[in-house]
């Protein structure tokens, strides 16, 4: 069998001051136990998240 893995979930909200709010869902999956690391995925949960993710990202790659 398989060995118990640690996985879990968080809540997340992180507000940019240019485009406010985003709230998303964290997921914790265990990659390789012994050494501690660990898999962290950031799901925005809506679609005004995803709209200022999408913003926030296209300032970036202006920025470049």
């Amino acid at each position: 069998p398989m060995e118990a893995k640690v996985r879990g979930t968080y809540s997340i909200v992180w507000e940019d001051s240019e485009y406010g709010v985003m709230r998303f869902l964290g997921l914790r999956n265990t990659c390789s136990e012994p050494d501690g690391l660990a898999f962290n995925d950031w799901i925005p949960t809506d679609a005004a998240s995803w709209s200022v993710l999408d913003a926030v990202k296209n300032r970036h790659n202006a920025t470049r």
